[in-house]
């Protein structure tokens, strides 16, 4: 049965709804991509799960259909006490959200700081999800391979990860961190691989700007989010205290090859499509980072999708081999057929 749950700390009030099962993760960003994947996995298996979120209105029309969420409303980065108190009892915090461009670095790492001093209140492991930009321009990335940034956000990222990393090796907290190649998915509505999919159901080709001709690693959300449920368990219940994994997803041997196999689901589902590469111009995105934060942010780590950049997956196979993504037929499907529903949103 329902309660109603009032937090009243530091003069902030938050209301949440609570089922009547235990909630076990805490989810930051519960509008950003692969939070998005995550509050749905668990939703779907009636697994309940808070959501700490700036705007909770927002988040829930995304999750409307579900009654095992609760939302507590506060800025994960400012709100400090409200994040402990709302982390206690929580055996997870996952480090999902993502902030406008223009304060990204900054909030951030105050942000970090604070999900560092719940989890260490309240034992919780932190689950990070990681990029690939803190390596820079390399051919292949391995779980111990050595930093080097080439990018502005790449820098910040590694700063990022050491601050989590550190809090593991001292003993603070738990930290799993998942690495990630291009997320694409339902829900996914940032970024270059957004520009692929969001005119497809109107019939227009795929946005892809940079380089069609070689290898590139695409990451399925749901698949993502299937995968840290089970490494969260796996590192939890062996008593893990510092855990990096790479989950690169679907390697394609170009987003040309990408782009028909896109173009025969969209087509057999009742959305005929013909494949044209490079349908956006580079000059117009350059062009457009001048005055959108969001495209700046693309054109800094703009060099990773003109180069294929590897992310090894041998641990991964190891220590998962039961692990089984989604066709990507399938997730194709599945994708173009959110997008389809959601035009508004997604736009």
């Amino acid at each position: 049965m329902n309660r109603i749950l009032f937090f009243f700390i530091s003069g902030i009030t938050s209301l949440a709804t609570v089922t009547a099962s235990v909630s076990k993760f805490l989810i930051l960003g519960g509008s950003s991509n692969t939070a998005h994947a995550l509050i749905k996995q668990l939703s779907v298996q009636q697994k309940p799960c808070t959501i700490f979120a700036r705007n909770t209105d927002k988040v829930k029309t995304l999750f409307s259909q579900y009654d095992t969420i609760e939302y507590v409303e506060g800025s994960a980065s400012e709100d400090a006490e409200l994040l402990i108190a709302t982390a206690k009892g929580k055996e997870y915090i996952y480090l999902g959200q993502d902030f406008p461009y223009t304060i990204w670095e900054k909030c951030l790492g105050r942000l970090v700081d604070t999900v560092i001093a719940a989890a260490t209140k309240t034992g919780a492991t932190i689950i990070y999800p990681g990029r690939i930009y803190k390596y820079g321009l390399v051919e292949e990335i391995f779980e111990d391979t050595e930093p080097q940034p080439n990018s502005h956000q790449g820098e910040v990222l590694e700063k990022i990860e050491n601050q989590l990393i550190n809090a593991a090796i001292e003993k603070k907290c738990p930290v799993l961190i998942v690495r990630h190649s291009y997320p694409f998915g339902p829900g996914v509505r940032d970024g270059l691989m957004n520009n692929v999919f969001i005119e497809v159901p109107n019939g227009k080709p795929m946005k892809w700007i940079a380089r069609t001709d070689i290898p590139q690693q695409l990451t399925f959300t749901p698949d993502l989010a299937r995968f840290i449920e089970s490494a969260a368990q796996k590192t939890r219940q062996e008593n893990t205290w510092l855990e990096t994994v790479n989950f690169p997803g679907y390697t394609v041997e170009s987003m040309d090859e990408f782009g028909i196999t896109l173009c025969e689901v969209a087509s057999s589902h009742g959305n005929p499509l013909t494949y044209v590469p490079n349908a956006h111009s580079y000059i117009a995105m350059s062009a457009l980072a001048l005055i959108d934060s969001g495209t700046k942010r693309g054109i800094d780590t703009f060099y990773s999708f003109n180069n294929s950049i590897m992310l090894n997956d041998s641990k991964q196979q190891e220590l998962y081999p039961d692990f089984v993504m989604t066709p990507l037929k399938v997730a194709l499907r599945q994708t173009i057929r959110w997008y389809k529903k959601n035009k508004n949103v997604a736009s």
